[in-house]
């Protein structure tokens, strides 16, 4: 005797439940991803309004002191012929004896076109750029800024052409404005920028050598 078993037997309960798991689970996933992205996002806008006060703090400080645009308008100036004439060609001194150092070839020719690539234009007080050599009416009395452009960046070695050309061609040029300790920023009063140990890579390398002998 013949015994059917209903039709509701036959489907694969545990496959269908597996289903619905790995769905809930990727919503799930989904939900968190989104919901990280606008947090970050607000942390961010909560960041920005904190380094604009910043700004705008420092901003006020520099107007109760007496003849203020002068004197920061003069140290803008020292810091920008001491960066482009004497820190940063120090800095390609010391690295390509570093590389001697390592019994490889020098690249003064490469760093000091980097360097030249480097220009430093006057601003307005609000950070509107001026025609190159060109100083705001008044500076004096209404103030200065300094913007860097195609910054000088040191690099412990540079990679063959061939492989540097489509990384250089993607990026992007930018600029920093100078700050009167001689330091880079984003905006006019702006936070310092963070810069990276830029002998560590050569250190590292001399260390890997020593070791070897």
């Amino acid at each position: 005797m013949t015994i059917y078993k209903p039709i509701f037997f036959s489907f694969d309960i545990s496959g269908l439940i597996k289903l619905v798991f790995e769905n809930w689970k990727e919503k799930t996933k989904e939900f968190k991803i989104a919901n990280y992205a606008e947090e970050n996002a607000g942390e961010k806008r909560q960041r920005a309004k904190r380094e604009e006060k910043a700004r705008i703090k420092v901003a006020e400080v520099w107007d109760t002191v007496l003849f203020a645009q002068v004197i920061r308008g003069s140290l803008l100036l020292t810091q920008s012929i001491l960066r482009k004439y004497i820190i940063l060609p120090s800095l390609i001194i010391v690295k390509n004896i570093g590389r001697m150092l390592l019994f490889q070839s020098p690249e003064w020719s490469e760093d000091l076109k980097d360097l030249n690539r480097e220009m430093h234009i006057k601003c307005t007080y609000n950070g509107v750029q001026l025609s190159e050599g060109e100083f705001p009416q008044n500076w004096l009395r209404d103030g200065i800024q300094i913007k860097i452009l195609f910054p000088f960046r040191l690099k412990p070695w540079h990679k063959p052409q061939k492989r540097s050309l489509d990384k250089d061609s993607m990026q992007v040029e930018k600029f920093r404005f100078l700050t009167v300790w001689g330091m880079e920023t984003d905006l006019p009063f702006g936070s310092p920028r963070k810069t990276t140990f830029l002998f560590k890579p050569i250190f590292k390398e001399l260390q890997k050598r020593i070791t070897k002998i």
